[in-house]
């Protein structure tokens, strides 16, 4: 039994499907690859600025003077990527739980001056100064880390503080 090779009409086919699945795969990656702050929001403001916005957050949306650790998460409920950031989030309220620190949802368009994208959240310390703020994760469905916040709140029980804010990151986010 002789095998035949394959045909020049074979090989085009062959080669034609693979240019297009190519195309198709890189239109699609890079199409969901948004910056998460592509009006440079967070560029434009100074820490201090920003950190008293945070607090102002706390008082005027919420109600509260900062006491102890609180999360602010920002997400808009018709964003596409909330299902990305899902496991993050999840993550993270319940670590919250766990240390009994206050997980709050706010809505990011009563603050749009700060808040260039969501998902995204702020976490600030026992004293309310900012610990951390951008978004969960970057790449892909926000999945090519363990997640900025989670591995940011991880380093603040453990005594570890810095005050990060995160504006250099691409991924699945719906601009403000």
């Amino acid at each position: 039994m002789s095998e035949e090779s394959p045909t020049f009409g074979q090989w085009l086919i062959t080669g034609t499907w693979f240019v297009f699945t190519l195309i198709c795969f890189v239109y699609l990656t890079f199409d969901r690859l948004i910056a998460f702050d592509p009006q440079d929001k967070l560029t434009n403001i100074s820490p201090d600025v920003f950190q008293q916005k945070l607090v102002d957050i706390n008082k005027d949306l919420l109600g509260i003077e900062p006491k102890k650790g609180i999360i602010l998460h920002f997400q808009q409920n018709d964003c596409a990527c909330n299902v990305s950031s899902e496991a993050h989030v999840n993550a993270l309220k319940e670590l919250a739980q766990m240390h009994t620190v206050e997980f709050r949802n706010i809505d990011p368009t009563l603050i749009p001056d700060i808040v260039p994208s969501t998902p995204s959240v702020a976490i600030l310390d026992d004293n309310g100064q900012l610990v951390y703020f951008g978004p969960y994760g970057e790449g892909l469905d926000c999945s090519q880390t363990d997640g900025f916040a989670l591995t940011v709140f991880n380093n603040y029980l453990k005594g570890f503080s810095a005050s990060l804010l995160i504006s250099d990151a691409e991924g699945c986010y719906c601009n403000i």
